[in-house]
């Protein structure tokens, strides 16, 4: 299982007939830090995913099962919509980094940050 990004729908009106109701989209893997990959994976899509949207996808018999049968010709499918992802010492790196940003831009136009030992 991995968490990817939509990039893309496959159209394909030419298939075999299992996979006559089902939509392929585009994933594009992400790393820890949600950036993007390399690869591309399609996979089918029974839950109505749209661009853009973070996704979980599986592989292999999951992804059948997914699909409500085991016996589709699929390696992937997407089975969830990301809503968000808490990893803390992500959240902690990108709450500074964010942090910093922000008191860097005050400081340039001419505010300053009170830190809470002042």
């Amino acid at each position: 299982m991995f968490i990817g990004k939509v990039i893309g729908t496959v159209w394909a009106t030419r298939k075999v007939e299992c996979l006559n109701n089902l939509r392929f989209l585009l994933i594009q893997p992400v790393d820890i830090e949600r950036e993007a990959t390399k690869s591309v994976v399609v996979a089918a899509d029974p839950i109505g995913a749209g661009p853009g949207e973070m996704v979980l996808v599986s592989f292999g018999r999951a992804a059948r099962l997914a699909c409500g049968n085991e016996d589709l010709t699929i390696e992937a499918a997407v089975i969830g919509i990301v809503d968000s992802i808490d990893i803390n010492e992500v959240s902690i790196k990108k709450g500074v980094e964010a942090f910093d940003l922000l008191q860097r831009e005050l400081e340039k136009a001419g505010l300053r940050v009170k830190k809470k030992d002042e």
